[in-house]
């Protein structure tokens, strides 16, 4: 329960934050919208107890990708944005809120990095914390960016309240790391 208010209260805080910040870097009303579609490959770590001891490996497995987000230049080179990633990874769903998504754009690609929220659509809602940087390549197909994205999704906590979850008695939480790399097109629109 407590993970589930701080994460909430942090999501909250940070998109406070982040729209100030947008605000005071640029004052023309220059935004543009970006979706996109790849795959996923992605490993998941469950731990639990007081040392977060591993009690489950789910090896690395592919899944779908999408994502949606808004970006607003800061400078002729960069520009600040938000983004909700969907992924599909050991049978769950992973959504990822990137609060903070910077990008430098170099001549022919770009190098980003963000930070934000994640929640593992589980049998209880999981939440926790989510980090990763990308490079882009833009306009390589039809109009289309190529984007590599590596990303890590720290202490997605869900509740324990079902029949097969570890019998602990130092917690009442589990929690789930997850390692992921995605690649995906993605348009400006």
């Amino acid at each position: 329960m407590v993970t589930k208010t701080l994460a909430s209260t942090a999501l909250a805080l940070a998109s406070f934050i982040s729209h100030q910040a947008l605000a005071a870097e640029n004052t023309s009303q220059d935004y543009w919208l970006e979706g996109g579609i790849g795959a996923t490959y992605a490993k998941m770590t469950t731990k639990y107890g007081d040392n977060y001891t591993p009690y489950y490996y789910s090896g690395y497995k592919a899944g779908v990708h999408g994502s949606l987000g808004v970006r607003r230049p800061t400078s002729p080179d960069s520009s600040w944005g938000m983004q909700l990633d969907l992924d599909r990874t050991d049978g769950y769903w992973l959504a990822t809120w990137r609060v903070f998504d910077y990008r430098y754009d170099f001549n022919y690609f770009s190098l980003g990095a963000y930070a934000g929220a994640a929640r593992l659509y589980n049998k209880s809602p999981a939440y926790g914390y989510a980090l990763g940087a990308y490079g882009r390549i833009p306009d390589l197909i039809a109009g289309a960016a190529l984007d590599l994205s590596i990303g890590y999704r720290d202490k997605v906590a869900r509740d324990k309240y079902y029949n097969g979850d570890p019998d602990i008695v130092t917690t009442t939480e589990i929690f789930r790391d997850v390692r992921m790399a995605t690649l995906s097109l993605v348009w400006s629109f």
